[in-house]
């Protein structure tokens, strides 16, 4: 099953994500991404649609060495996102070589209070 993130229409976005090379496993600490040496970019798609819309991706200042970054959108963006489910991945770029994360959902919901 894939990952699920919630959120309402017209409310501020913000993700804290680490990258990893490998990921932490028992007592394996894991090999954190340097995000200043792979840079991460995020679009997500509309499932009944098919609209693109990105994602801002920044490094996490001194943490970026550690593979913290932030993905995030405006309150002002995300009113105007269709409700409904939104396919997600996040791809790293450097010096040519590509990689992504495994899809996930951003689930958008209708906002009650205006």
């Amino acid at each position: 099953m894939l990952d699920r993130i919630t959120i309402k229409r017209g409310d501020s976005l913000a993700l804290d994500c680490t990258a990893w090379l490998t990921p932490p496993k028992g007592a394996d600490a894991g090999i954190p991404r340097d995000v200043n040496a792979w840079t991460p970019g995020c679009q997500m798609r509309h499932e009944r649609t098919g609209r693109r819309i990105s994602l801002s991706a920044k490094p996490s200042g001194a943490q970026a060495a550690q593979g913290r970054f932030v993905l995030s959108a405006q309150a002002a963006d995300t009113q105007a996102w269709p409700t409904g489910c939104w396919h997600a991945d996040i791809q790293f770029t450097s010096a040519g070589v590509v990689t992504s994360t495994d899809t996930f959902i951003i689930h958008v919901l209708e906002d009650i209070t205006p």
